[in-house]
């Protein structure tokens, strides 16, 4: 498949651990997509993107939570361009604060 990033990999559902914060590019039956514009994957230019402050709010704050739901809204659009389903996913603590300034 063009623009794929395919692995697949099946663990047991467990909890991560109470310091451990995960955010993964697409759920368990997805495909990771790329942007062949940009020459990265979805996950990977959008993450940076969110990184560099788009995904703060007016409080200079990036959470886990607030960049999950940004990569969310910019991944699905994108994904969907390219006729597949791709939604990151979040594990752990949302509420942890990754950047603020």
């Amino acid at each position: 498949m063009a623009s794929a990033r395919p692995i697949l990999v099946t663990a047991k559902e467990l909890a991560a651990p109470p310091n451990v914060t995960i955010l993964a590019a697409a759920g368990n039956d997805q495909l990771s997509s790329s942007l062949p514009a940009a020459k990265h994957g979805l996950f990977s230019y959008f993450l940076m993107k969110g990184l560099e402050g788009e995904a703060a709010g007016p409080d200079r704050t990036i959470t886990a939570a607030k960049l999950e739901a940004y990569l969310a809204e910019k991944i699905t659009v994108e994904a969907a361009k390219l006729g597949r389903a791709q939604t990151p996913q979040l594990i752990g603590d949302g509420s942890r604060v990754i950047s603020s300034w």
